[in-house]
C-alpha cells in the first residue's frame, strides 16, 4: 500500500472546502458516500432558491433556472471527456439501464453477461428481457474480484457485457481500459453502470471508450436523488430507438406551433422523453462545480490515501479487508471484517460513535469523501472492538 498524503496545498483546498460546504462534519463522521451523498452547502442552497422563485414566481421563474439544463450538460461532459449531444438526464441508473435494455434490436438467442453479485439495477433490466428470448449470462466473482479471462471467455456468442465501474459491496474497480478493449474485439456492445465510481474516481470515455454508461447523482456526485445520466456513444446512437418516447426528445421546428412531422432529437436528448428533473439539474450543476474545482484525480488520491491508511490499521489489529488491495482495484469503498465480530455488532459500535458507515456482504463498507480526514479514519479505529 502506498504511503503518504495528500500534497499540502491540495490538503487545505479540501479542509477549506469541508469548512465552507459540509455541516454534515459537524454532525457525524460521515462515511456512506456509496449509498447517499450529504449535499454540499452550495447545492441546496440552490435548490432552496430555486423553490422559493417557484412558490412566489411560478412560471415566470422557468426563464431563470431552464439554463442549468445546458450548463449542468456540459459539466457532466467535461467530467466524462465526452460531447454534451451524447448525454441524456434520467431519474437514476436503474432508468439509464432500462432505456438500454427496452430499446436495442434484439433477437431471440441474443446473450447478455453481467456479473453474479452486481447490485439488482443492473440484472432486472437484462433478465426482464428473457421474455423476448434473450438469454442473460453470468460471470462468477472469484474471492470478490472480476477475473478478465472468465469475461473473455463468457462473451464467446454474446452481444452485450452489463457491468459495473465499480462492485458496490467491495469496491472491486474492474479494468476499464482492459475490458473496453475485448469488447471491441469480440464485438460487443458495453454497458457501464458507474454511479460508484463517477465523482470519486476519473474517468475518460474518449480513452477507454464504452457504448453505453449510466449512473445516478445521488453518491459520489453529491447532488439529490431523482437525477441521473445517461451517456449514449454515437457510434451506437441509431441503433438504440427509443423504447419510450416523449415531446423532449423531439427536434421541434417550431415550438410554438407543434408539428407532428417533427424528428427525434440526432443528440441523445431523444431519450429524455418528458419535463425533466430541473430541480435536481440545478444541484447536480452546483455539486459538479465543485468537485470540478477540485478536480477528479485529486480526490481519487485523496481517497485511496484515506482507504489505505485505514486498511492498514485494521489489517495491524488483526481485522480482514474484504476490499482489494492492488491500487489498479481500488476505489473509494473499504469492506472489512473481523472473524470474531459480526458485521452488525462493528456497525453499531460505529453509529454508537456517530460514525456513519453500511453493512454490505457480510462486511462493514466505508466509503469516505473529498472533506473526509485522517483523524476521522482514527476515529473510526478507535471507536472499533479490539
Amino acid at each position: 500500500m502506498r504511503s503518504g498524503g495528500v500534497a499540502p496545498t491540495t490538503e487545505a483546498t479540501l479542509q477549506a472546502l469541508r469548512a465552507a460546504e459540509f455541516p454534515v462534519a459537524g454532525q457525524y463522521i460521515y462515511l456512506n458516500h456509496a449509498a447517499l451523498g450529504p449535499l454540499p452547502r452550495r447545492t441546496a442552497d440552490a435548490i432552496a432558491e430555486l423553490a422559493q422563485d417557484f412558490r412566489d414566481r411560478g412560471v415566470l421563474a422557468e426563464a431563470k433556472w431552464f439554463g442549468a439544463i445546458a450548463r449542468t450538460r456540459a459539466l457532466v461532459a467535461q467530467l466524462l471527456n465526452v460531447s454534451p449531444d451524447d448525454l441524456a438526464f434520467t431519474k437514476n441508473t436503474s432508468q439509464g439501464l432500462n432505456i438500454v435494455a427496452a430499446s436495442l434490436p434484439w433477437r431471440p438467442g441474443d446473450v447478455i453477461v453481467t456479473v453474479r453479485g452486481e447490485f439488482p439495477a443492473n440484472v432486472y433490466p437484462w433478465l426482464a428481457l428473457q421474455q423476448r428470448g434473450v438469454q442473460v449470462r453470468f460471470v462468477k466473482m472469484r474471492h470478490g474480484q472480476i477475473c478478465l479471462a472468465d469475461l473473455e471467455s463468457a462473451l464467446q456468442g454474446a452481444r452485450l457485457l452489463a457491468i459495473s465501474w465499480v462492485q458496490y459491496s467491495n469496491g472491486f474497480r474492474i479494468d476499464l481500459e482492459a475490458v473496453s478493449r475485448l469488447c471491441a474485439q469480440r464485438g460487443v456492445w458495453l454497458c457501464l453502470d458507474a454511479i460508484q465510481g463517477v465523482g470519486a474516481l476519473p474517468i475518460d470515455l474518449q480513452a477507454t471508450p464504452v457504448d453505453f454508461c449510466a449512473f445516478g447523482a445521488h453518491k459520489w456526485l453529491l447532488a439529490p436523488q431523482g437525477v441521473g445520466v445517461l451517456y449514449v456513444n454515437p457510434r451506437v446512437r441509431d441503433l438504440l430507438q427509443p423504447a419510450n418516447v416523449g415531446w423532449l426528445g423531439v427536434e421541434w421546428r417550431d415550438y410554438t406551433a407543434f408539428d407532428y412531422d417533427s424528428p427525434l432529437s440526432a443528440s441523445a436528448a431523444r431519450y429524455e422523453e418528458g419535463t425533466r428533473p430541473l430541480v435536481g439539474i440545478a444541484g447536480l450543476e452546483q455539486s459538479l462545480r465543485l468537485l470540478l474545482e477540485v478536480g477528479p484525480e485529486p480526490i481519487a488520491a485523496h481517497l485511496l490515501d484515506l482507504t489505505d491508511y485505514l486498511a492498514q490499521r485494521l489489517l495491524e489489529r488483526g481485522y480482514s479487508v474484504l476490499s482489494p488491495l492492488e491500487p489498479r482495484q481500488r476505489s473509494g469503498i473499504l469492506t472489512f471484517c473481523h472473524a470474531q465480530r459480526s458485521a452488525q455488532e462493528l456497525f453499531a459500535a460505529l453509529r454508537q460513535a456517530r460514525i456513519v458507515g453500511a453493512v454490505r456482504e457480510g462486511g462493514v463498507r466505508i466509503s469516505p469523501h473529498l472533506y473526509n480526514t485522517r483523524e476521522e479514519m482514527d476515529a473510526v479505529l478507535a471507536a472499533l472492538p479490539v
